[in-house]
């Protein structure tokens, strides 16, 4: 199963992180999903307010569509997607939009399994519904890979 989520929620799942973005947060060097990756100037367009959400998913959706979900999901199997956007609200009820959001749906309407994974704060992480827009369904303990290491398989 794919997974996604945002980098300060990642905690202790640094080493299962793919960046879906090539400018990543300071302290972060993730390997980047160069193929689910919006281009530099697509990404900076939309989040300086120029493009609008409709706009990025409609061209993103296109993206998507050149690639197979199938070599997607294989090749991620295992690893969380992450991008910058967290929630949209101080009470952690709502996600803001994210690629990582339609990436999720795409591989949920090819038949591959991929949710939202966010930090709970206590060890736990929360399942969001896989459009990534509303509250939690399920709690489970943070995983560690089997060796206790942090670093990237």
């Amino acid at each position: 199963m794919v997974e996604t989520s945002y980098f300060p929620a990642l905690g202790g799942q640094v080493y299962r992180a793919v960046s879906l973005v090539y400018q990543q947060p300071p302290g972060f060097h993730l390997p980047v999903a160069e193929e689910l990756a919006p281009p530099l100037g697509m990404y900076f367009k939309f989040r300086k307010g120029k493009m609008s959400e409709a706009q990025f998913a409609q061209i993103y959706k296109g993206m998507l569509d050149l690639l197979d979900p199938e070599d997607i999901a294989k090749t991620y199997d295992g690893k969380i997607l992450v991008s910058w956007e967290g929630y949209a609200d101080r009470k952690k009820t709502r996600l803001k939009f994210s690629h990582r959001h339609i990436v999720a749906e795409w591989l949920n309407k090819a038949g591959f399994e991929c949710k939202e994974v966010s930090s709970a704060g206590r060890g736990e992480e929360v399942r969001v519904s896989d459009k990534g827009r509303s509250g939690g369904v399920a709690k489970e303990p943070l995983q560690r890979p089997p060796d206790g290491s942090t670093a990237l398989k």
